[in-house]
């Protein structure tokens, strides 16, 4: 069905891939439970521009999905960088709605990391997490918040330094 977790750190750049399954659980008049789910490949790139900066860019496509569901949209994507960082988004979504299981266009948007306490000669590192949020525009589910939302911790993975100068 997708991916096999991934994950890549080098100096300038890392980048994060995996597969992950979102599930909507709902009860029926007679307490029958039913469920319907999306699956994702999601890409994370991350690079760093310069000693005080980074950008992420991620990239969503979806891998199968339950008709049931009718179009399934990214509700929200939240990477916090933390701490002393603040995240502006450089490009929102591109067409982040997938109308079927025939639709596996590609959606993306990037950010940009800034850290905000520089000091000359030090170096800092930044946890990071990845939080995914999906909705349904079906009748039956479109009410509904997913059971389980995409969530990945990755602590201390970018590492901005204002210690070398160091062609980006």
């Amino acid at each position: 069905m997708g991916l096999t977790q991934t994950y890549t750190v080098e100096r300038r750049e890392g980048c994060l891939a995996f597969t992950t399954l979102v599930h909507w659980t709902k009860k029926d008049a007679d307490g029958v439970v039913e469920t319907a789910s999306a699956a994702f490949n999601v890409f994370v790139e991350t690079k760093t521009v310069n000693t005080a900066t980074f950008t992420e860019r991620m990239s969503i496509v979806p891998v199968d999905m339950d008709v049931a569901l009718g179009a399934v949209s990214l509700d929200y994507w939240d990477t916090p960088c933390t701490p002393d960082c603040d995240a502006t988004y450089t490009t929102n979504w591109s067409d982040a709605t997938w109308t079927g299981l025939l639709d596996r266009h590609w959606a993306s948007a990037t950010k940009a990391n800034t850290w905000t306490a520089p000091t000359t000669g030090t170096s800092q590192k930044f946890d990071r997490g990845v939080f995914l949020s999906f909705k349904s525009d079906s009748p039956e589910w479109q009410s509904l918040i997913p059971v389980d939302k995409p969530e990945i911790s990755l602590f201390n993975q970018v590492r901005c330094d204002n210690v070398a100068l160091v062609q980006n």
